[in-house]
């Protein structure tokens, strides 16, 4: 299985960015790949095929085989050879609950619909962490080190715990960068910005 991103060739997806990729196009790969095991199943257990009566609903994918509860097992490969592809490709959609019908022809034309909110007792709510920094200056050369950083979060369902790990140990990561090195200057006479640029 291979996964493309970030190509304008590619179908439209919403926008990356307020972490709702995963609660988003997850879904949609999820559809794409359960219909890919349904054909994988039913060419596994045809008629004439490697698992011939099995039947769907007995059937799993572990270690690159079809498996049955029995232990009765079919190569992916020789399940290829039966359907006669040599690759499988499936397109899904899919539409949050309370979405307009309008909703996937609005993604395409590169609307992105968003709904919901704090009354919405459907909607997807945000995550909560809590951060505690231990921080120590010298009290000569008022060199700051920050040594301990102890994070906890209730982030829901993970989808994909090395992923997670990451977003959150970044986050942390980048507070401390922010909190020692970026300030917003503001001109108090004229309420502008003086930053050199963005990065600072």
């Amino acid at each position: 299985m291979s996964v493309e991103m970030g190509d304008s060739a590619l179908p439209p997806a919403p926008v990356s960015g307020g972490s709702i990729s995963t609660a988003s196009v997850c879904s949609a790969v999820m559809k794409a790949c359960d219909a890919i095991r349904e054909k994988l199943f039913a060419a596994a257990a045809g008629r004439g095929a490697p698992l011939a009566g099995s039947g769907n609903a007995k059937l799993d994918l572990k270690d690159e085989e079809v498996v049955t509860e029995t232990g009765k097992s079919a190569k992916l490969a020789d399940v290829f050879k039966a359907m006669q592809v040599g690759a499988i490709e499936e397109y899904a959609e899919f539409a949050p609950k309370g979405s307009s019908p309008e909703a996937l022809s609005k993604l395409y034309a590169g609307q992105s619909e968003f709904h919901g909110g704090e009354n919405d007792e459907d909607s997807v709510k945000y995550a909560f962490g809590a951060e505690f920094v231990e921080v120590r200056i010298n009290s000569y050369t008022r060199e700051i080190r920050a040594p301990r950083i102890v994070g906890a979060f209730a982030a829901g369902r993970i989808m994909n715990t090395r992923t997670a790990r990451s977003q959150l140990m970044g986050g942390m990561i980048w507070g401390i960068g922010q909190a020692l090195h970026e300030a917003t200057e503001i001109d108090q006479r004229h309420a502008r910005y003086v930053n050199r640029d963005l990065q600072d």
